[in-house]
């Protein structure tokens, strides 16, 4: 699971279905029924196995191997998807037999993807997040217009996107910083497409920062430049792709939101090669690059330690990483204990969690 959101919690599978969360519980995004913090992981209750689980800055979202979504968590702008807006500290299930392949956690909504490429959306929808022509709040799913076939969704603040099959990639929401990739800073309420014929293979989202990774290894970026979110040597905000500087190859692309309350927010991102290791760039004040330092990055550094790992993922202002024996070992911000390694101290490196997946 990853988000890119204000996001102080985290969540895992087991290789057998069953979802653990750690971090901050104060709206039940950690599922075990409660509403108290945990700086080690918990199981979430209810016997749910999922395929896949994805996080909000306060919710969590699991999809069942028989297609259903359930919800967790925060549920006060209706993305909880069950038809009301009440937290809720276990899962509950999104209304209307919709059978989903894929789902993805915004901010304060929820998306849903079907076998026919159809994108479901529920949940905030102050910015037009949620793709359906109004800005208009959805406590269960609605339809993104435009009869789009997409194969791949994310979702992050105030923002949504989704990657089709020829690699085009749509987006629709804030727009700011020109995160809708659309040459404007103009919020959208349903798809416009990210300019510049490029073809992509995956995508993720920071704050206000989008990347988008190529067959061939590059990654481009774009939206909001601040603290080097881009990669490219600057801190100049990019409405329309560029790519990330030094010829690196990446097998996947990462994106994570720094947050400062009252202060300042940007992005940071993680890519992983096929060798195992991490590079990172952007904004860097809890040490989530992994580092050993707190300095921000405008162009790709490596994460020390000489670890492999096989997958990554974010959450907020923390980074994960995940080794070939399940060894799950996470750095930067670790408020309320999310980088599960039993305490609140902030890692500039990486540390292993105290659990095994």
């Amino acid at each position: 699971m990853g988000g890119s959101e204000e996001q102080l919690f985290f969540g895992a599978l087991k290789s057998n279905g069953a979802a653990w969360c750690w971090g901050r519980n104060g709206a039940g995004e950690l599922g075990n029924n409660n509403v108290i913090d945990s700086s080690s992981p918990v199981a979430v209750v209810g016997g749910h196995l999922f395929t896949v689980i994805s996080g909000g800055e306060a919710h969590t979202i699991g999809l069942k191997t028989d297609g259903a979504a359930w919800c967790w968590g925060r549920g006060g702008e209706g993305q909880m998807g069950n038809n009301n807006v009440i937290n809720s500290s276990s899962p509950v299930a999104v209304v209307g037999s919709h059978l989903f392949t894929d789902v993805a956690g915004g901010q304060y909504h929820s998306l849903g993807r079907k076998a026919d490429g159809t994108v479901w959306t529920w949940g905030d929808n102050s910015w037009g997040q949620l793709g359906d022509n109004t800005t208009t709040l959805r406590s269960s799913p609605v339809l993104v217009i435009g009869n789009h076939t997409f194969i791949d969704i994310v979702g992050t603040y105030r923002n949504s996107a989704a990657l089709k099959a020829n690699g085009e990639v749509w987006t629709w929401g804030q727009n700011g910083g020109g995160v809708g990739g659309d040459n404007t800073t103009t919020p959208r309420s349903s798809p416009v497409l990210v300019v510049g014929s490029h073809t992509f293979s995956q995508i993720t989202q920071g704050y206000r920062a989008m990347a988008a990774l190529k067959s061939n290894g590059e990654v481009w970026t774009w939206g909001q430049g601040a603290q080097g979110a881009l990669g490219n040597n600057s801190e100049t905000d990019r409405s329309s792709p560029v790519l990330v500087v030094g010829g690196h190859n990446f097998i996947s692309v990462k994106g994570g939101a720094l947050f400062l309350a009252g202060s300042y927010n940007s992005s940071f991102f993680l890519g992983l090669k096929a060798g195992g290791q991490v590079w990172s760039w952007g904004g860097n004040f809890y040490g989530q690059l992994g580092t050993g330092d707190t300095a921000f990055q405008s162009s790709p550094v490596l994460v020390v330690g000489n670890h492999n790992f096989v997958a990554i993922g974010t959450a907020g202002n923390s980074a994960y990483g995940r080794k070939t024996n399940g060894e799950v070992w996470a750095w930067g911000e670790n408020t309320n204990g999310k980088l599960g390694d039993n305490t609140a101290s902030h890692r500039s490196s990486p540390v292993a969690v105290i659990w095994t997946v």
